[in-house]
């Protein structure tokens, strides 16, 4: 094999435009520094190069001839103590038996001071109960509670919200529900 050599044709380019040549960017008008050239409704002034005006801004040791707003003096944070609980409160309960049947039932609503709560299915017979937090309880998505008879028959929460509850299809069962809440007597601090 033998060297690469140019032929006759190609040493010369053909007929091509001329490269554009590059042009330094420049800006009609005034360039603010760290702004570009948008003035945003506010005219530099007439007598100080726009270059300079932020140097100025920012010089320590002559006089400003635009001033600065002066910094405002945060005062020190008040401490505050944040009470959760009212400094007197009882505690108090409830019990209540419901008949819970194929249609869903509230059995307790949404209590903000409530605390403990225990759920028991007293039915002696085969009749299960299902509970849930909403209306959407139903015997193939809620929580089980089996008869008195069976060892799952209680369920202990320490819930604030609402709670359903549904039985099987045509079944009709007792469910006992004690829970316990605090009311507030009013704050003495």
């Amino acid at each position: 094999m033998g060297s690469y050599r140019q032929l006759t044709g190609q040493q010369t380019p053909p007929n091509r435009p001329d490269r554009v040549k590059p042009v330094p960017e420049h800006y009609e008008g005034v360039s603010f520094p760290y702004r570009g050239t948008e003035s945003h409704g506010v005219n530099p002034p007439k007598d100080i190069d726009p270059e300079e005006y932020y140097d100025i801004q920012t010089q320590d040791d002559g006089p400003n001839p635009y001033p600065v707003a002066p910094d405002i003096k945060e005062e020190d944070p008040i401490p505050v103590r944040i009470v959760q609980k009212s400094s007197r409160e009882r505690r108090a309960w409830r019990g209540k038996q419901i008949a819970v049947t194929d249609q869903k039932i509230q059995i307790l609503g949404r209590h903000e001071k409530r605390g403990k709560v225990v759920i028991r299915n007293t039915t002696m017979s085969t009749n299960n109960v299902y509970i849930a937090e909403d209306q959407s309880v139903s015997p193939y998505t809620g929580f089980i509670l089996r008869n008195a008879a069976a060892v799952s028959g209680s369920l202990d929460l320490n819930t604030t919200e609402e709670i359903w509850a549904v039985c099987d299809t045509g079944e009709t069962a007792t469910v006992f529900v004690a829970y316990e809440y605090s009311v507030d007597l009013g704050t003495e601090l």
